[in-house]
């Protein structure tokens, strides 16, 4: 496997200057791709801020035991150069995150990506500044700087929810974040420790703890719809067929829903017998991850007798494999639709709860209530441990840039914009913020998101070089673009199964008495997404006006 022998380090600095072509918020893959796009394409002046200490993103953050990629490794990555997919090979099909933590490193050393980054640097505020046509970029350390494009790359997944539980300060033992798990690592060896939810990161976390640790006590209020990764070494032979393959896998991904290198099976399932579904949902489940999405039935978001179909091969999969009828129980999902939630992509996960050190806490029948010296307390019963670890997950989609303060045309700020829910145009751009872009904003597809970034890159690039060629100051979406964008978002929400859902998913905002649901993600499918941002770019990009 390639290997790159940088370590983390922050040796990006400003010089002294304060204005940019182009300032960028995050250095994950969103980051990374539009300083290449911007600086290295365009010739701008780019400059990139990062809170963390090294590149990666989320990946940096989340090096948590077991945290692995559930899109497959060989569609999961920069396609910005051919050079980079052939001189790197993955190891496994599902990726752990300290080999996408080298290739991050490897590709920022190899593209020269560190000079114009300065690591462990939070942005806290953006205001728009109308008369000079430039943004005003904070930080926490009291600095400003101005820039005329103002770029956020922080992602689907930048602001871990962290329950704030009382009596936290009382407990005797550790508190652990998946999303913020320490560097050096962490010992669990023969302690008792508790996990507090069970989404994907904890889907992950559980079945590599749980052999070493003395106790495992998994605090969980809804099940998901967990299925296998089937994950696997990625031989010599096969490494070398996917780099021969390397355009065929761009098609497929282009051509997928999910922008995934998985082939539509063009089939639907409401015409066909239960005993030929399930023949169907049993190779999904056996090919893994998101074949069973992919690869059985066209119609399953879209027809309540499939979905029902597949939810209950899922709960038979969670009975045929758990020996506890009563914990299988708790497991198996009741109250939504499969895929109304994320899916998590698991590794003998179900098969954890078949160990006797092991035990699964119902919250919604027992709720969390408050820390103790010595633990925690689910109803009225007092859990003993020395770690509690949350697994709590993201205040998913909006909630990193709505940590920021940023202000737009007369001072108008994004939380107060998005007070009923998010409205962007293609979750790249937001009427009233001129010249500032969003990478996998809300509103943006609910898919493979490296290449979904991709797409928002070089959308963002033609807007700004159109910008640039027409010599304009300002480049804004129109209302009328955005508003257009949120009815067919809606549109698509509205004619799936998740629409009679009321679920708590970041896929959608919570049902407010007297006001319609609003959608935080386009699920249209991916490559219908492509094929609009390349509408809008052959007809000149008329939903923008530059001036």
């Amino acid at each position: 496997m390639t290997t790159s022998a940088t370590t983390d380090t922050a040796v990006g600095t400003t010089s002294g200057k304060r204005h940019f072509d182009a300032i960028i918020v995050g250095a994950g893959f969103a980051g990374l791709n539009a300083l290449h796009k911007l600086r290295d394409e365009m010739g701008l002046d780019v400059h990139v801020f990062e809170a963390a200490p090294s590149v990666g993103g989320v990946w940096h953050w989340n090096r948590y035991p077991g945290a692995r990629t559930d899109s497959e490794s060989w569609y999961y990555g920069f396609t910005f150069s051919e050079e980079l997919y052939q001189e790197w090979t993955w190891s496994q099909r599902n990726v752990p995150q300290a080999e996408l933590q080298r290739y991050f490193n490897h590709v920022a050393d190899r593209f020269d990506f560190r000079r114009s980054i300065e690591f462990e640097t939070v942005v806290v505020g953006a205001k728009w500044d109308d008369g000079k046509k430039l943004w005003s970029v904070t930080l926490r350390d009291g600095r400003a700087f101005t820039c005329k494009y103002l770029i956020s790359a922080m992602g689907f997944f930048s602001e871990p929810k962290i329950p704030k539980l009382p009596g936290r300060e009382d407990f005797a033992g550790r508190v652990l974040v998946t999303a913020e798990w320490p560097a050096e690592g962490v010992d669990l060896t023969g302690r008792r420790v508790g996990v507090v939810g069970t989404g994907a990161s904890g889907v992950q976390l559980i079945p590599v703890i749980a052999p070493d640790v003395e106790t495992l006590t998994v605090f969980q209020r809804t099940p998901g719809y967990t299925i296998p990764g089937q994950n696997f070494d990625i031989s010599e032979s096969h490494a070398q067929q996917l780099k021969e393959s390397h355009d065929e896998i761009r098609r497929l991904v282009r051509n997928s829903v999910f922008a995934a290198a998985i082939a539509s099976p063009g089939r639907v399932g409401h015409d066909k017998a239960e005993a030929e579904r399930l023949k169907v949902w049993e190779a999904g489940w056996q090919g893994g991850g998101f074949k069973f999405i992919l690869d059985t039935f066209d119609d399953m978001m879209v027809s309540q007798e499939v979905n029902d179909s597949a939810a209950e091969f899922i709960r038979s999969k969670i009975r045929e494999i758990v020996k506890d009828p009563e914990v299988a129980e708790m497991l198996s999902p009741r109250d939504y639709p499969f895929n109304g939630k994320r899916p998590p992509v698991g590794h003998g996960y179900y098969e954890t709860y078949n160990r006797p050190n092991v035990k699964l806490v119902n919250l919604r029948a027992d709720p969390l209530r408050h820390f103790t010296e010595s633990g925690l307390v689910a109803g009225d019963v007092e859990y003993r441990l020395d770690d509690v670890i949350f697994a709590t997950g993201f205040d998913a989609i909006t909630g990193g840039l709505l940590n920021l303060d940023v202000h737009g045309i007369n001072g108008v700020t994004l939380g107060h914009e998005w007070s009923k829910g998010p409205h962007t145009f293609m979750g790249v751009a937001v009427s009233g913020f001129p010249n500032l872009f969003m990478i996998s904003g809300p509103q943006s597809p609910s898919a493979n998101l490296p290449a979904c970034i991709d797409d928002n890159v070089d959308l963002i690039g033609r807007v700004i070089a159109k910008a640039i060629e027409r010599g304009a100051s300002t480049v804004e979406v129109s209302g009328d673009a955005q508003e257009n964008w949120n009815d067919i978002t809606s549109g698509v929400f509205a004619s799936t199964v998740l629409a009679t859902s009321t679920a708590s998913t970041w896929m959608a905002g919570p049902l407010v008495p007297g006001e319609e649901r609003h959608v935080n993600v386009y699920l249209g499918g991916a490559n219908n997404y492509f094929d609009a941002t390349e509408r809008e770019v052959a007809a000149g990009l008329p939903s923008f006006t530059f001036a």
